[in-house]
C-alpha cells in the first residue's frame, strides 16, 4: 500500500508511541512525503524533542527508522506523477 504523508503525521509519529508510529513502521507499506517536510522537521526539531521527551540522538534514530519506508518527492511534482515516473 502507498500513502502520501504530510509533516503533521510524521511529527505525530515522532512525539508519541501511537498507532500512527506503528503504521509507519509496517514493512509492507510505502509512504511518500513532500521534500519540504524534512526541512519543516529540521526547523521544529527543538520543539519535537521537547514534546517527545527524547534526547536529540534518540529522536534522530527514531526518525531514521520511520524514514526507511518513506520516499520524498519534490513539491513541483504531484505524488501521482512521481509514482508513475518511478515505477
Amino acid at each position: 500500500m502507498r500513502l502520501v504523508l504530510d509533516t503533521n503525521i510524521l511529527i505525530a509519529a515522532l512525539i508519541k508511541d501511537s498507532i500512527t508510529r506503528h503504521i509507519l513502521l509496517l514493512p509492507d507499506h510505502e509512504f511518500l512525503l513532500p521534500a519540504f517536510a524534512l526541512d519543516e522537521l529540521a526547523k521544529h526539531r527543538g520543539k519535537i524533542v521537547r514534546a517527545a521527551r527524547l534526547k536529540g540522538d534518540e529522536l534522530d534514530l527514531l526518525l531514521t527508522l520511520l524514514l526507511i519506508s518513506v520516499r520524498s518527492f519534490p513539491l513541483s511534482v504531484s505524488p501521482h506523477t512521481f509514482l508513475r515516473l518511478t515505477y
